[in-house]
């Protein structure tokens, strides 16, 4: 009798020696374990690629800050390649606040992607006016300073960004200095 018990417990017994009871509390630890790193992993996932908040992420207010000074030096200044330098910046931070730049946007076909539009700017001042402001100024020094070249092609860029009602207004501005040049 003593050895079907024995023989009994044995079944009931993985390889490492586990009763049918402790290897489902076992389980159920990895269970609970694996579905907490996964509502961690999906929750975190779900903050870091949000596209609608990439605009506050991208320009948090240390990064403002700075576009705000690029702009302001951009604004007085007398030397057209500091001007320039400044106009890049400016047009970097432009197009990283914009939407349909963002990568998961990209992602989707040429047909879709066509019906998304820019998303308005969330901020005081819009990045996009900022930098078609620099330009027209730059291209204000620049025929001061008698490169004209660098005035039409500033003018030209201008004329071209038509992103809303703002830069309408500048690419408006932009195409009246262009015919008072000529």
């Amino acid at each position: 009798m003593r050895g079907r018990h024995v023989f009994r417990r044995w079944l009931r017994r993985d390889r490492r020696g586990l009763s049918l009871e402790s290897r489902g509390a076992l389980l159920r630890a990895r269970a609970v374990r694996l579905v907490l790193l996964l509502s961690i992993v999906g929750v975190s996932g779900c903050q870091m690629s949000s596209p609608f908040g990439r605009s506050a992420s991208l320009l948090d207010s240390a990064k403002f800050m700075d576009t705000w000074k690029t702009y302001l030096h951009c604004r007085s200044s007398v030397e057209p390649e500091e001007i320039r330098s400044d106009l890049h910046q400016l047009n970097r931070v432009a197009q990283a606040v914009s939407m349909p730049n963002h990568a998961t946007v990209l992602l989707l076909p040429a047909s879709v992607r066509a019906l998304i539009s820019t998303l308005p700017s969330r901020l005081a001042v819009d990045p996009h006016a900022m930098s078609v402001a620099c330009a027209l100024h730059g291209s204000e020094v620049a025929q001061a300073a008698g490169q004209p070249g660098l005035s039409v092609a500033l003018l030209t860029a201008v004329a071209a960004a038509r992103r809303g009602a703002v830069t309408t207004y500048y690419a408006v501005e932009a195409h009246q200095r262009l015919t008072r040049m000529e």
